[in-house]
């Protein structure tokens, strides 16, 4: 550029913060250094409604006929013009407006992006944009380097995805972010149904050999527990239970004390709120009920506590002999568990989760609390193993009648848990375990 650089600088609709941030040490020196002069910039008392200026600098997005006009003139005598901010780039929060109905004051429907109305040249991102970075662009702008910038700072990679579906549990490869947490809790509990492979950017989470999940899975569900951002999900069937209890279908529910304590730590409530809840949904029956009720007298070995332990020990130990809990629900019945793994099964379900988002459709801490119609909940003498080393302690000391369960922390964190505020799982478990002991 030549000796002297007219820079304007134009503000439009917005909060005005990239433009006062401008009025920084660093950029003023930069500009008094290479010799700028600034002809236009409101703000600073500067006006110049009709010259032609070297670069311009925009702010704000175009939303008000003003907006438009302004920028169609500034464009029209600019050599270069960059959009700076967040509002400018991609229209700012004012874009989320579903539309402005004044054809007299507003140009558009909706706030626009400066590129949706002339064209850029360069782009200064964010809300509001460092210094740093509107000095650099300003410096490769004098020094005459043209610098392609597109539309984004970097250039998209559009990496490949891979896809799991199965009756219970679903991988939606454009989400995950391989973390490795789905990873790390299915070789925990021993079953190492997912793993890593290609490399770099093509690196992605998968079954061995690309099998459904069914083929190497034992639908625990708690990589979808583990799943921080929902790549991995189990199905939900929230919507299912509320038509059938609409329609009369269900009239009554069955929910272990786990997850009555679950839900009562996640959600910071007494367990007689979610009862007085539950029968405000419609059933007209709420028994706290839990499996070991059905365990009858006997020396049986071992019993899986849901389908899943019972896949994991076929899969791993298959000389063990080993009997699943078969919870006694009625056909109007629906059982709420802490445990994804029963949504294989043929009665009704609903993990603690689902109920979680049930329950927050509506004001449940204004109902008064209630008790429960009934309690099924029998201790009887047996053996709790949780995870494989304790069950192989339990085997060598010959132990008799032993439970099985897989969940890391047992059932109050299992693989339908609820979402707690709380952030250390330990807490979480420990805070459920002290409800837990009320239903003792």
């Amino acid at each position: 550029m030549g000796d002297k650089v007219r820079l304007a600088v134009l503000s439009l609709s917005g909060c005005d913060g990239c433009e006062y941030d401008l009025v920084d040490e660093k950029v003023i020196e930069f500009l008094q250094r290479n010799g700028i002069e600034v002809v236009h910039w409101p703000v600073a008392g500067m006006h110049d409604e009709e010259g032609k200026f070297d670069v311009t600098i925009v702010q704000g997005s175009v939303v008000s006929n003003r907006d438009h006009e302004m920028l169609k003139s500034f464009r029209a005598r600019s050599k270069i013009l960059v959009a700076m901010g967040s509002c400018a780039v991609i229209g700012g929060i004012q874009s989320a407006v579903d539309k402005y109905e004044d054809p007299v004051r507003f140009a558009h429907e909706t706030s626009k992006a400066v590129r949706e109305v002339v064209s850029v040249d360069y782009y200064i991102r964010g809300c509001p944009p460092t210094i740093e970075e509107i000095v650099l662009v300003l410096k490769k702008i004098l020094d005459g380097h043209y610098f392609k910038q597109g539309e984004k700072r970097f250039e998209l990679i559009e990496r490949n995805t891979f896809n799991i579906d199965s009756p219970i549990i679903n991988l939606d490869g454009s989400k995950c972010i391989v973390c490795g947490r789905c990873i790390e809790v299915c070789r925990k509990i021993g079953v190492k149904a997912l793993d890593y492979f290609k490399r770099g950017i093509d690196s992605a989470i998968s079954t061995p050999y690309k099998e459904p999940f069914d083929k190497s899975c034992i639908m625990c569900g708690l990589c979808a527990s583990y799943c921080p951002v929902g790549a991995l999900t189990y199905r939900m069937d929230l919507e299912n239970i509320i038509t059938k209890i609409r329609n009369g279908t269900l009239s009554v529910v069955y929910i272990e004390p786990e997850a009555l304590a679950a839900l009562s730590e996640a959600e910071n409530i007494d367990a007689g709120h979610i009862i007085a809840a539950l029968k405000y949904f419609g059933f007209s029956k709420v028994v706290v009920y839990s499996p070991l009720y059905e365990l009858k007298d006997g020396k049986n070995k071992i019993f899986a506590y849901s389908p899943a332990e019972y896949s994991l020990l076929k899969k791993l130990r298959p000389e063990i002999k080993v009997e699943t809990l078969q919870p006694s629900i009625p056909l109007n019945g629906v059982y709420v568990t802490q445990c994804a793994a029963w949504k294989n099964v043929s009665f009704n379900v609903l993990t603690a989760r689902e109920l979680q988002l049930m329950l927050r459709r509506i004001d449940y801490e204004v109902l008064e609390a209630l008790e429960a119609d009934e309690i099924r909940i029998k201790k009887p003498e047996i053996h709790e193993c949780i995870g494989l080393g304790q069950l192989n302690a339990a085997l060598n000391m010959n132990a008799e009648r032993i439970i099985f369960k897989l969940c890391p922390g047992g059932c109050l964190l299992g693989s339908g848990q609820p979402v707690s505020k709380r952030q250390k799982l330990s807490e979480i478990r420990d805070e459920r375990a002290k409800i837990l002991e009320n239903f003792k």
